[in-house]
């Protein structure tokens, strides 16, 4: 609420007039002379033309409009003007009813703090529509951007009320680990930095965004973590590997287990910390045997089971992720071509999703 440019933040605001009540006198019906103290009245008005003002019976200022946006009442000379459950500018009225009829009036602008804070993911984000963005994996030295969405009741609905300002913290104890910054230029755009890792481990924190006007609060959740940005073959033995074409072919035998192996290369988002990324291989019986849709939304679901005969090439990951195994069963026949997904992020950014499609070839 503003009056004259005078800023407060709580729902009633109190001032003091000097209007004082003056005398009144008539002559009643019998003639005689009467005198009475008149009193001051307040009321709150659409309008500051005192010629279009409305008075009921009681002699109180009547405006259904400006009632939804405040109110008034005086004891003693002071005044009390509250906010009620709408945004607008209204004008307060002072009035003498006695015969001096002094009077005047000021605008008082009543403004809408928060009920309920939300974050989102865009700038232009719609409420009840667009999905709310309270958490996300931040690759460490990278960012996102957080957009606080305050909104308010006006009787059955929920609106976006841009009267208020907000500040953002990381709590205490992620303090080591993340940092926001406000917009210079958007009030409502907050961005989450991750600087650092946690004993090379990834780690979690939040970011507490509040009104400065009624304290109302949102935490979004950040989680450090150093991902895969790339990942390849190398230095092949008992296979042969095509990196262009992500394809290996192996030997096959009919009396004996053949193996082979390759390096295993990551290419991480940041050289300084290992990993938070653990890469998984998953069989498939086609190229695109997995569900897109699910993989887009952070799973892997196989949804092409391979063959009998496919089921007999076999790739896996060693425990320190540095190389990868390859095998053909014995009796696996020649011409037999497995698929493999290997997954090494599942961020639930889309962009930063990474994985790669490959085959193993008997012959």
């Amino acid at each position: 609420m503003t009056k004259n440019n005078e800023k407060t933040n709580y729902k009633s605001y109190s001032l003091y007039t000097d209007i004082l009540a003056s005398y009144k006198y008539w002559t009643d019906t019998s003639g005689k002379y009467q005198t009475a103290t008149g009193k001051v009245i307040v009321g709150i008005a659409k309008t500051d033309d005192r010629s279009k003002l409305t008075f009921a019976k009681n002699g109180s200022i009547v405006d259904a409009d400006a009632a939804k946006i405040a109110s008034a009442s005086i004891k003693n000379g002071q005044i009390t003007v509250t906010a009620k459950s709408q945004s607008g500018t209204v004008y307060l009225w002072v009035m003498d009813t006695g015969d001096a009829g002094a009077y005047t009036c000021c605008p008082v602008t009543v403004k809408m703090a928060p009920t309920a804070l939300y974050t989102y993911q865009i700038p232009n984000a719609v409420y009840g529509t667009t999905a709310k963005y309270t958490k996300a994996s931040v690759d460490v030295s990278d960012a996102v951007d957080v957009y606080v969405y305050p909104t308010y009741k006006e009787k059955k609905d929920v609106k976006k009320t841009e009267d208020a300002t907000y500040t953002a913290v990381v709590e205490d104890k992620a303090k080591d680990y993340f940092t926001v910054t406000k917009s210079a230029t958007d009030p409502y755009k907050f961005t989450v930095r991750a600087v650092r890792l946690k004993d090379n481990k990834q780690v979690s924190g939040k970011i507490i965004i509040q009104c400065a006007q009624n304290g109302k609060k949102v935490n979004f959740t950040a989680t450090a973590v150093n991902g895969v940005k790339k990942v390849g073959f190398a230095n092949p033995s008992g296979i042969t590997l095509d990196s262009a074409t992500d394809t290996i072919k192996i030997s096959a035998s009919k009396t004996a287990k053949v193996s082979g192996s390759a390096a295993l290369q990551l290419e991480k988002v940041s050289s300084s910390y290992a990993t938070t990324d653990s890469p998984k291989i998953y069989v498939m019986g086609t190229a695109d045997g997995y569900d897109a849709a699910k993989f887009a939304a952070g799973t892997v679901s196989i949804k092409n089971i391979p063959s009998t005969a496919q089921k007999k090439i076999t790739v896996s990951i060693s425990s320190d992720k540095k190389s990868v195994t390859v095998s053909a069963a014995k009796g696996a026949s020649a011409g037999i071509t497995t698929y493999f997904l290997l997954v090494y992020n599942t961020s639930d950014t889309a962009e930063k999703k990474g994985y790669k499609v490959f085959s193993v070839t008997t012959e």
